[in-house]
């Protein structure tokens, strides 16, 4: 039977988690991971694995807690377009609120940036899944007024994608500004009630039949 461990993995998590946040993968070293978290080198690699594992670990942990938080309402079975408005809504309160909290940005975005130049960076950053996560997530706010309909239009799918290009866009901004972010957010918004009466960020002629 083997040795129980020492201490709260749990914790530890979370310490790593706000380290690699504040830091990045490459920014936090072994040494700092064993000083936040209080943890011997060798007990971390047994309860982990290698730095990579535990990044990844702390990646997941993140994702389950406050992203899964943050788009609980748009990725809700009875979503709404109002749900996609709250959502960027929310996002601008939390860039106001707390301007320092705001200039850490998004630790999921912030490793997307991070790997996005190094070969097997989306498996380690989950660039992909959170495109594709997002993506998903507004079409269902924003397609529910159309589910009688076998697919979502094509005009709303490229409104899906330009909002989820743009929630990448907010996290960054905020590091930089984010008064400039949350405004941005109130903007997006706008826009999304707008949509419920005009086609969403989308400037193409519509033909009709003549």
């Amino acid at each position: 039977m083997g040795r129980p461990r020492e201490f709260n993995v749990g914790a530890a998590l979370a310490s790593a988690q706000d380290l690699f946040w504040s830091c990045g993968f490459s920014g936090s070293s072994l040494s700092d991971l064993e000083r936040v978290t209080g943890v011997s080198r060798p007990s971390l690699y047994g309860a982990f694995g290698s730095k990579e594992e535990f990044f990844a670990a702390a990646l997941n942990h993140y994702i389950d807690t406050f992203i899964a938080d943050l788009f609980q309402s748009i990725e809700a079975p009875n979503a709404v377009p109002a749900d996609a408005t709250r959502f960027f809504r929310t996002l601008a309160v939390r860039f106001s609120g707390d301007p320092e909290l705001a200039r850490r940005g998004c630790f999921w975005v912030n490793s997307i940036a991070e790997f996005a130049a190094l070969e097997g960076g989306d498996r380690i950053s989950r660039a992909t899944e959170y495109r594709r996560r997002l993506n998903v997530a507004f079409d269902n706010a924003l397609g529910s007024h159309q589910r009688r309909r076998a697919v979502i239009s094509r005009r709303m799918r490229l409104g899906s994608r330009t909002l989820t290009a743009a929630t990448l866009g907010v996290w960054l901004e905020a590091r930089v500004d984010p008064a400039a972010a949350a405004q941005t957010c109130r903007v997006l918004a706008i826009e999304i009630q707008a949509s419920r009466r005009k086609p969403l960020l989308d400037s193409a002629p519509t033909h009709r039949n003549r």
